[in-house]
């Protein structure tokens, strides 16, 4: 019985302290291109430019890259169901509600805390589990369940 409640003053604390917190929003703007290795930002053209060059060198077209995991953080539940689909599974663990997603091989879990002032739910963490715990797993996760939400749309 201590374990629950000591977890609870641990997320209530937490949220408190994030009253003044904004919510984090993309490192790029939707018109500032994302840093390249190897690249100075005067050479970074635009998104068609790269594409162009990635299609010149391999003969094929570059799929744009999958957004970061990361990005789930801060969202609220319209967001992560345009953004991922409807959950496999929706758990209410108060004060949270956890959504689970089946990908292939992995499960990804989105814990959603209400805001501080009892308004909307954001996502405050994620956890993916696999088969195999790697480094790469949650990235890997998060775009095969987004690209299996596209497939879903366009079927």
């Amino acid at each position: 019985m201590i374990r629950p409640l000591g977890t609870l003053g641990l997320v209530v604390l937490v949220l408190q302290g994030c009253a003044d917190f904004s919510w984090p929003k993309s490192p790029f703007s939707a018109t500032e291109a994302a840093p390249v290795p190897g690249r100075k930002p005067s050479e970074v053209g635009s998104k068609a430019n790269d594409q162009q060059e990635a299609r010149a060198t391999t003969g094929t077209e570059a799929l744009p890259p999958s957004p970061a995991i990361g990005e789930l953080v801060g969202l609220d539940f319209a967001a992560v169901r345009t953004m991922l689909g409807d959950p496999a599974l929706e758990e209410i663990q108060p004060p949270a509600t956890v959504w689970a997603y089946n990908g292939r091989g992995c499960v990804l879990s989105v814990f959603f805390y209400p805001d501080v002032d009892g308004g909307s739910y954001r996502a405050l963490t994620y956890q993916v589990k696999g088969a195999e715990q790697t480094e790469e797993l949650p990235q890997r996760c998060f775009s095969e369940l987004l690209q299996d939400g596209e497939k879903t749309e366009t079927n």
